[in-house]
């Protein structure tokens, strides 16, 4: 994204821009679903299952702090530099964040000696797609035969453990079919939210507002609502025995959050 924005290099801004781009998916399809787990990873359960709790929420924390710093810093170096004869600096802009990247992956690796670290000992999106295949075919096959549920028609196939494993994962999967449309609604914040602040007046109590820190509001409002969810407002509902389970907390929170999209 670096390169495509340096107007005096003889390149395609367009054929880089889309390189950058799907670099950016790989690699956020790679680090995201891995970097949860992998905290998780470092703690013993049952034992430390408050721990847990509170390490995801400093995880978030921090992931919104750094999103907070980036969007009001980012666009500040973009618009008070000016290089390459223009009067913004898009070169800047995209690589202070990419800088912090690799100096993050830099701190990452020199504390891998301190982090536990589990081989798998098989594939288990292999072993999924494999149990889930055969039971479909075990159930065309024999079609006299009835289980309570699909799934164990592999259980002379596979493990007791998976497919119960397996069973909870389609039923929890039922939570994540609105979830495409959700960060489609979501994500107009980076689109429409600094499009529309474009054409407002972004001056807010004498100071000026750039339409590229509007993105700044959301994490904004997350840095100040994870402490007193917990450690004000979860606390003293658990001791009416209220929205203790993380389910309930997680149907609230979609329920608000589509409420707030319909307002």
């Amino acid at each position: 994204m670096c390169l495509a924005a340096v107007p005096v290099l003889d390149h395609n801004p367009i054929l880089l821009s889309t390189l950058g781009l799907l670099l950016i998916a790989i690699g956020t399809g790679g680090l995201k679903p891995c970097i949860a787990a992998f905290g998780a990873e470092q703690f013993r359960l049952p034992e430390q299952r408050e721990l847990l709790r509170y390490f995801f929420s400093v995880f978030y924390f921090t992931i919104n702090l750094g999103g907070f710093v980036g969007m009001v810093v980012t666009p500040i170096m973009k618009k008070a530099v000016s290089c390459f004869g223009d009067d913004t600096c898009y070169v800047l802009g995209f690589g202070f964040p990419a800088a912090l990247m690799l100096l993050s992956i830099l701190l990452f690796i020199m504390g891998k000696s301190f982090y536990k670290v589990k081989t798998p000992k098989r594939n288990v999106i292999l072993e999924f797609l494999k149990c889930s295949w055969r039971a479909i075919v075990n159930k065309r096959r024999s079609a006299t035969i009835r289980y309570d549920h699909w799934l164990d028609h592999a259980k002379s196939d596979f493990d007791a453990k998976l497919i119960h494993d397996m069973k909870i994962v389609f039923s929890v999967l039922l939570l994540f079919v609105p979830l495409p449309i959700f960060w489609s609604l979501f994500d107009q914040q980076g689109s429409r939210w600094t499009f529309q602040a474009s054409h407002m007046d972004t001056n807010v109590l004498g100071l000026q507002v750039v339409p590229d820190q509007m993105q700044v509001i959301n994490p904004a409002m997350v840095l100040v609502l994870i402490p007193i969810f917990d450690k004000v407002l979860y606390p003293r509902l658990e001791r009416f025995n209220v929205w203790r389970n993380s389910l309930h907390r997680m149907a609230l929170g979609g329920l608000a959050a589509g409420l707030a999209f319909i307002s």
